[in-house]
């Protein structure tokens, strides 16, 4: 498994199993830290009863979805109003937890921050304890439950990629859905062995209602490993519990322009594939909401790979060489009618323009990729889970409503995904596309028109 890990000031090799590709990014000094107290990690706390949900049958090739009526409209007081973003100056800044729930309506916003819900982070590392409480203080966000556990005795000396990767999952999930359960799992390294087992133990031991992996590596190079993950996946999904992976940072390759391809997890048709868009930080201190919202619903795919990019990255995008087109992805525009088409959907991920402040060893950081996008709707996906009072395997849901209410996403309609030295392109388009999915979804529109 080569995971596609956000945080290290440049495109990192790490060596596991495979080598493994770091997430690009890039840091800058912030404001002093104001740290707040070390909390003792509490006992993990079981999710709540899910129920059952039918599975996809990948082979049997795409349907068009039954709609089914809206449910009523979640109402409720905003649970996030700190800041919307670090500004370091000009148009360097990163954006917070507030303005990612504003632009992108999280059920948070309605007074649904993820309470029953536990959701499970599978990396390499932990957070600083220290880094969450600061983040959550000066950022005016509640202190969240989160938990640090070790799968397979943890590792040991995790590495700095690791643990920025671990920092901003925690933030980012922690900050859009403070009233979940957050189970960090650090597993011995970032090895495809410990991956199935790693999803069983969060969903069998720990109750996760919700799994977020920002990792992945070209599924072609392991598909014992690949055969493994889809068949816990699988159980998940029957079960009601939805999986999120990052589609990867290259593009329209999977491994950083060493092959054309695409990651898995995120290929799995049990697994919501998460690409990456673009965001941008033209905003100022006195910027309005509508600003805000236009720079973080830019319509476009993520792709810095210029020349002058550096680092460069892609959110990633293709079609799988492994996995038939599941019943459910119904999605006119896919390049594929017989395989399965990623990514499913996309969120902001710039590492150069707009990318997440983390709060990093003590300072603000700026850290962007596909490991900063899964997470974000992993959150979105437990808050809908606590809307309609039950867990729900999210993934087919997003295409049957993305096909009745077609502006419940923020439809990626220009540009493209690429990589340098390769003629591959796949481009942005009305309705779903190989570069961006069904595009940025809508968490209130998403929860009104899940069918729960």
């Amino acid at each position: 498994m080569r995971p596609s890990s956000a945080g290290s000031a440049t495109a990192v090799a790490f060596a596991a199993v495979l080598t493994l590709v770091a997430c690009a990014g890039h840091e800058a000094p912030g404001a002093p830290p104001i740290v707040g107290p070390t909390k003792t990690p509490p006992s993990p706390t079981p999710g709540p009863t899910v129920s059952p949900t039918a599975t996809p049958t990948p082979g049997s090739g795409p349907v068009a979805p039954t709609p089914i009526p809206p449910g009523p409209t979640p109402t409720g007081s905003p649970l996030l109003v700190g800041y919307s973003y670090v500004s370091f100056g000009g148009a360097t800044g990163g954006w917070l937890s507030t303005a990612l729930a504003n632009a992108f309506a999280y059920p948070v916003q309605s007074g649904f921050g993820g309470t029953g819900q536990t959701i499970a982070i599978i990396g390499a590392a932990y957070p600083a304890r220290s880094d969450l409480t600061s983040f959550w203080s000066i950022s005016k966000i509640p202190a969240a439950t989160v938990n640090f556990l070790a799968f397979d005795g943890g590792n040991g000396s995790p590495n700095k990629g690791e643990i920025d990767e671990a920092t901003l999952d925690a933030e980012t999930i922690s900050g859009l859905a403070p009233y979940a359960v957050t189970d960090v799992i650090a597993m011995p390294g970032l090895n495809d062995q410990y991956v199935a087992p790693a999803i069983e133990y969060a969903v069998d031991q720990l109750g996760a209602s919700v799994v977020s992996m920002s990792f992945g590596g070209c599924e072609t190079d392991d598909e014992q490993s690949d055969a493994a993950i889809d068949g816990v996946a699988e159980e998940a999904a029957a079960t009601g519990v939805t999986l999120v992976a990052s589609a990867g940072d290259s593009g329209t390759t999977c491994d950083l322009g060493v092959q054309t391809g695409v990651q898995e997890p995120a290929s799995d048709p049990y697994v919501v594939g998460v690409g990456g868009t673009e965001s941008l930080f033209n905003v100022g201190n006195n910027a309005t909401q509508q600003q805000i919202d236009a720079d973080l619903q830019n319509p476009a795919p993520w792709n810095e790979t210029t020349s002058g990019d550096s680092p460069r990255g892609a959110g990633g995008g293709g079609i799988s060489q492994i996995w038939a087109i599941p019943s459910y992805q119904y999605a006119p525009g896919a390049l594929s009618s017989t395989q399965r088409n990623v990514p499913d959907i996309a969120f902001p991920a710039s590492v150069l323009n707009g990318p997440a402040a983390v709060y990093l060893n003590g300072a603000w950081s700026l850290i962007g990729g596909t490991s900063w996008s899964a997470p974000q709707f992993a959150a979105m996906q437990a808050e809908i889970n606590q809307v309609c009072g039950h867990n729900r395997w999210g993934l087919p849901d997003l295409y049957r409503v993305a096909y009745q209410f077609p502006a419940a996403f923020v439809d990626v309609t220009t540009g493209e995904i690429s990589w340098p030295g390769f003629s591959l392109e796949y481009y942005a388009g009305t309705g779903y596309d190989n570069a961006s999915g069904l595009g940025m979804p809508l968490g209130l529109e998403i929860a009104i028109y899940d069918g729960c």
